[in-house]
């Protein structure tokens, strides 16, 4: 998880969450990719970060098109498209995007998945 962003018990900020763990498959599966960061207490403005995309594997292959979350801050992060052994997904982006799901085929061993991005606070003071 990207965990939590906050100024002080005034305003906090969750980031996004990380993405599954490939398993080892002969079959067809999806290790979800973890949700953007959402909530929080406090400020004005709240922008939830955007989830990750799935790993996908076809018939024990496994597709790399496993994308990090973005969030208005910052893009995502996109996948080459290349088939891959084992991949672990991409992490999430800028503040608050949830990282990727992550891939496997025949005969990998189990991959953890990535990790969201962080929450963030941003404090202007007007006078």
């Amino acid at each position: 998880s990207g965990g939590t962003s906050s100024f002080g018990s005034l305003i906090t900020r969750n980031g996004g969450s990380g993405g599954g763990s490939g398993i080892t498959t002969s079959t067809n599966s999806s290790q979800p990719g973890g949700s953007g960061g959402t909530g929080g207490t406090g400020g004005d403005i709240h922008r939830d970060g955007d989830g990750g995309g799935a790993g996908p594997v076809a018939a024990g292959f496994p597709i790399k098109c496993n994308t990090g979350g973005g969030t208005p801050l910052g893009g995502t992060v996109r996948a080459t498209g290349v088939a891959a052994g084992q991949s672990s997904g991409f992490a999430g982006v800028a503040y608050g995007g949830g990282a990727a799901g992550s891939s496997n085929g025949a005969s990998q061993t189990s991959v953890a998945g990535s990790a969201g991005a962080a929450g963030v606070v941003i404090m202007e003071l007007w006078f």
